[in-house]
């Protein structure tokens, strides 16, 4: 499979440059490495993401984005680093397209928030979290309403088939992975490991009260999913039922 080289891909040499050197200090090789890996990137955008596609052999890549040995030896490195394609070798190998990996991006977006806000008052804290897992909640059936009102039936399936669950452990996760939306489950997902990370106790190691706050918790979140399933729009007092949903403080 040949790509087509996007427009950011021919034209935004000087912002990949930049945008290199700024997040990658270093010789000169490594920003060139890290520009042609995010050149490859964008022009995998371009095409729609081909997952398991050949995008090219070595040579070709080298010809297609002016590159050398080493500084594409280092890019397909960066590539394979980030989950981006992996060099398949032999006859008919190549750079080969991967599957977007979620659990990387998380990652990626948890270390950013504790190392880069560890020492700036306020740092990201469990309070911190916990309103944003506030916020997103009421995007969530804002986009739920929506959904409901332009014939979406199959989002209130999916809301009273959570219904069922005995248990729902985190309930921003929950509700984004029923409306199938991937910008938000990425956020429920990046706000869940955040949560873990900022102190919230596990699970063998809770108390009495914690265990019983957190049986709390799971009715008060199926009470609000009965809600949204049942059309309740995003007034005044599911916005309070929410907010104490999240409240971290007991």
């Amino acid at each position: 499979m040949k790509l087509s080289a996007s427009n950011d891909s021919r034209d935004g040499a000087a912002l990949s440059g930049s945008w290199a050197a700024e997040l990658v200090p270093g010789e000169g090789s490594v920003r060139r490495a890290v520009s042609i890996a995010r050149h490859i990137e964008q022009d995998l955008h371009a095409n729609g993401w081909p997952f398991g596609a050949v995008c090219g052999s070595q040579h070709e890549l080298r010809q297609r984005y002016d590159a050398g040995d080493e500084s594409l030896r280092e890019a397909i490195r960066v590539l394979e680093f980030n989950g981006v394609a992996r060099m398949r070798p032999g006859p008919g190998g190549g750079l080969v397209v991967e599957r977007p990996s979620l659990c990387l991006v998380v990652a990626a977006c948890v270390g950013y928030c504790r190392g880069a806000y560890a020492h700036v008052p306020p740092a990201v804290t469990l309070q911190c979290v916990n309103a944003a897992r506030a916020s997103l909640v009421t995007v969530a059936v804002r986009v739920a309403n929506e959904r409901a009102v332009a014939g979406g039936g199959e989002i209130a399936a999916r809301l009273r088939r959570l219904l069922s669950i005995p248990h729902i452990a985190d309930f921003p996760m929950a509700l984004a992975t029923a409306l199938d939306d991937p910008c938000l489950r990425l956020l429920a997902y990046v706000l869940h490991r955040l949560g873990h990370a900022c102190g919230r106790v596990e699970s063998s190691k809770r108390n009495d009260s914690q265990v019983a706050d957190s049986v709390a918790d799971s009715v008060a979140a199926r009470k609000v999913l009965a809600a949204i399933a049942a059309g309740e729009t995003l007034g005044a007092a599911l916005r309070a039922r929410i907010l104490s949903l999240m409240d971290p403080v007991r």
